[in-house]
């Protein structure tokens, strides 16, 4: 019960905090909100993220209390989840910079192949995008680690999969 009103209290603290200082405006700004519109979000950044530690609490609490009944060593199975966290955001920063790279160097392929004649440009361009979107995929279940769970050969499978479903489309 503490750690419910302790929760309730903190995320509307948050969202105060965001209110009155001039993160609301930046979180109004046209570039957070469109990224949030993209993604169908109706809330506000400051409800997001006092909707987040809200969640947060709530669990840490949840877990405490479950310890303090004697279910189990959850605190070690909690602390491996969240120390999985990191892993996590690093593949999200991979991507997302793969994405971006692979739009800007498709769109310098697409130029170049149109200024040198090239008939399919926009073939050159989206082979280029695809193979820089499938390295950082690559990158990406790498810096999760997915490759250790499949075990050594998890390289192999997963380039001969993406080249047999390229062969089949």
């Amino acid at each position: 019960v503490v750690g419910a009103i302790l929760a309730i209290v903190v995320q509307r603290i948050v969202g105060l905090v965001f209110s009155a200082g001039r993160l609301d405006k930046f979180a109004k700004s046209r570039a957070v909100a469109s990224l949030l519109s993209r993604g169908d979000i109706k809330k506000s950044l400051g409800e997001l993220i006092g909707g987040g530690l809200f969640y947060l609490i709530l669990a840490t609490t949840f877990v405490l209390a479950l310890e303090r009944a004697g279910v189990g060593d959850i605190r070690s199975s909690a602390v491996s989840m969240l120390g999985f966290l990191p892993r996590v955001a690093g593949a999200l920063l991979v991507g997302f910079l793969g994405a971006l790279l692979s739009e800007i160097v498709a769109g310098a392929v697409r130029v170049t192949a149109g200024n040198i004649g090239l008939r399919r440009r926009d073939f050159w361009g989206s082979l280029t995008q695809y193979t820089i979107l499938g390295f950082a995929g690559v990158l990406a279940l790498q810096q999760l680690g997915v490759f250790q769970w499949i075990g050594p050969l998890g390289r192999d499978l997963f380039v001969g999969a993406v080249c047999f479903g390229i062969a089949l489309a």
